[in-house]
């Protein structure tokens, strides 16, 4: 009987199966662990982000949480003073993402990566308002449609002059009567005391149709004189509230501040004109209603909410856009997060819900 074949494997095989074994089972396992925990790094930049004592709001706060709840993403918020301070720990691997109104520049994309923009924000100036004279406030409106204006209501005293003298001149004549030229001359100046309510008493009607005109004039003249005066006021308050620096032009020779490393800044490095550095907007605003600066430079939609916020009466924004940019998420480069990130982003800045966010914090 032969005997049987016996066969040994060599202990480096065994050893090798034997791995492979191991790795086979563990895998599963350390699938089934939960994901990393992912550091996000930002700034107070109201009302994109708001720090509270507490709690962290905002419209890109609200984006995030969407975001990172469709990925099911597990984080912590790391919050920063600056934004060089917050991209910087990106660019370190201190961060693994950074949220915020961050500019996406040349400059950044060189050593970062960008998710897909959110937003369209632009650089804007806060300034100073300053109080002009009466006479500059009275200049200011004597202009062309002030012609006109005065034309058009002198025309109305005189139709209602006609009126009334038309009516008046056969009953009334010691009032109206006489020549045309006087006749009408007397209506004229009756419709002008009357529009102006002076009233002076030494003319009226008699005739039932003269009455009639009269009444309506009276309500009427009310209404035109009132709207005349407001316009004139308005004009004059607004010819009064001018601002020291009213457009890009004359930042070169004022005193201009930026916050540090924000695209404010960057702007104003590019276009060689000197400024005074701060560590955060809101001190810069600061000095800018102390009357230590002339205008801030900074991002446009900021801007706006902080002075409103501010509800000061000397602040003002001016409504030129210097420079459209995009906001957007900063990634170290290559990071393998961005392509779900941007995914998840364009599926939901296509909702109607971004846009109720971003409603019920710019209006």
């Amino acid at each position: 009987m032969p005997e049987a074949l016996s066969f040994k494997a060599p202990k480096g095989l065994s050893l090798f199966f034997g791995l492979l074994v191991c790795l086979f089972f563990v895998q599963p396992l350390a699938q089934a662990e939960p994901p990393t925990r992912l550091r996000v790094a930002t700034k107070s930049a109201p009302p994109f982000v708001i720090l509270t004592e507490s709690d962290m709001q905002g419209m890109v706060i609200d984006l995030w949480k969407a975001v990172s709840s469709d990925l099911k993403l597990n984080y912590e918020m790391k919050t920063y003073r600056t934004m060089g301070e917050v991209l910087k720990a990106v660019e370190t691997g201190q961060a693994d993402l950074a949220i915020g109104p961050i500019s996406v520049s040349a400059q950044r994309e060189a050593i970062l990566d960008f998710s897909q923009p959110f937003f369209q924000g632009g650089e804007g100036i806060a300034t100073v308002k300053k109080a002009g004279s009466v006479m500059d406030g009275l200049l200011s409106i004597m202009n062309l449609n002030l012609l006109r204006a005065l034309g058009a209501l002198a025309t109305v005293i005189f139709i209602f002059g006609i009126l009334i003298w038309a009516f008046e001149r056969r009953k009334n004549t010691s009032q109206f009567g006489g020549s045309i030229l006087k006749g009408m001359g007397q209506g004229f100046w009756w419709s002008a005391v009357t529009m102006t309510t002076v009233g002076y008493g030494d003319k009226a009607p008699v005739t039932f149709l003269g009455r009639s005109v009269a009444l309506v004039w009276m309500f009427a003249s009310v209404i035109t004189i009132s709207g005349f005066t407001a316009a004139i006021s308005s004009s004059i308050t607004l010819s009064n509230l001018q601002s020291k620096v009213t457009g890009l032009g004359e930042l070169s020779h004022t005193r201009v501040g930026a916050a540090h490393s924000t695209s404010g800044s960057l702007f104003l490095s590019d276009l060689k004109i000197q400024y005074k550095s701060y560590e955060n907007i809101e001190s810069a605003l600061t000095a800018l209603e102390k009357g230590e600066l002339d205008a801030v430079v900074h991002d446009l939609p900021i801007l706006r909410y902080l002075v409103a916020q501010k509800a000061s009466r000397n602040l003002v924004v001016l409504g030129e856009n210097l420079h459209s940019e995009n906001y957007a998420f900063a990634l170290p480069q290559g990071s393998p997060l961005r392509e779900a990130l941007n995914q998840s982003l364009l599926r939901f800045l296509d909702t109607p819900r971004w846009q109720q966010i971003q409603d019920s914090y710019f209006h």
